[in-house]
Parts: C-alpha cells; structure tokens; sequence
C-alpha cells in the first residue's frame, strides 16, 4: 500500500532524515506505487477483452 509506506518515506525525507529512507530495503519504496499502476491498467485491459466486446456498439440517433 503505497500510502502507508511512501507517505512515511515522503514525511520523514522533508523532516531532514535525508535520501537513506528510500534506500531502506533495497529501494523497495517504487514497487508498490509500479505495482498499482499496472494493475490498473491489466485491470483495463482484461475488462475490454472479456466484458466490453460483448456490448453492441453506440449509435447516435440524430
């Protein structure tokens, strides 16, 4: 959960502890923010393939 690690991280670099609080772990910080992201966009990608194109497409009535 990026808010509960990176918010931390964020907070106590501006507090003055400096860069090391993103070399804890082996910079493990940038994987759950990553991970997120492409979740999401899996997430979109398998709707369209397996809801989406069942839908029949929109026409607009003029």
């Amino acid at each position: 959960n990026p808010a509960r690690d990176f918010g931390p991280r964020l907070f106590t670099f501006c507090a003055g502890w400096g860069s090391k609080v993103f070399t804890t772990r082996n910079y493990y910080f940038w994987i759950p923010i990553v991970a997120d992201l492409l979740g999401g966009v899996a997430g979109a990608g398998l709707y369209r393939l397996c809801v989406e194109i069942h839908h029949p497409p929109l026409t607009r009535e003029t």
